[in-house]
């Protein structure tokens, strides 16, 4: 059985991007983002969480002390 989302939690837990930096990144509540992931997504919402997680990538991950400095 697939679980929903794996892709995107997969990428996560391989790159250290934590919920909570996709949630701030998006502009949505971590709890928000956490109910979306035990769902089937829709596609332009799939594409808008993958963005955020490059981009958090892509910045060297600033937010890896926990609090962006």
């Amino acid at each position: 059985m697939r679980k929903k989302n794996q892709d995107i939690k997969n990428m996560m837990r391989r790159n250290k991007v934590y919920t909570w930096m996709v949630a701030s990144q998006i502009q949505v509540h971590e709890n928000t983002l956490y109910r979306w992931l035990r769902n089937d997504l829709p596609e332009e919402t799939r594409q808008r969480i993958f963005m955020a997680i490059q981009n958090i990538i892509e910045e060297g991950n600033e937010f890896e002390n926990g609090y962006g400095q």
